[in-house]
């Protein structure tokens, strides 16, 4: 396990509120990129809402040998 301390993207159902995915970016400046090309060339699809926050993650090495996120951590 290693952990990521950064700024994620989240993505919400902004209906429920349910959190459907987070991933790890390097800086604010590449998350806030990414959120806008995902909000520009993704049709709206149930509600989401894409929201850049700072935040600790758990990341588990997969078999492919890459880390991937599997829980935010709360403080």
């Amino acid at each position: 396990m290693e952990l990521f301390v950064g700024f994620i993207l989240h993505l919400y159902n902004s209906v429920t509120g349910q959190l459907l995915e987070f991933t790890p970016r390097d800086s604010l400046s590449e998350c806030l990129k990414v959120k806008r090309v995902i909000e520009r060339t993704d049709p709206p699809t149930e509600h989401p809402r894409w929201i850049c926050r700072k935040g600790k993650l758990k990341l588990k090495k997969m078999g492919d040998g890459k880390y991937y996120p599997i829980e935010i951590i709360k403080d």
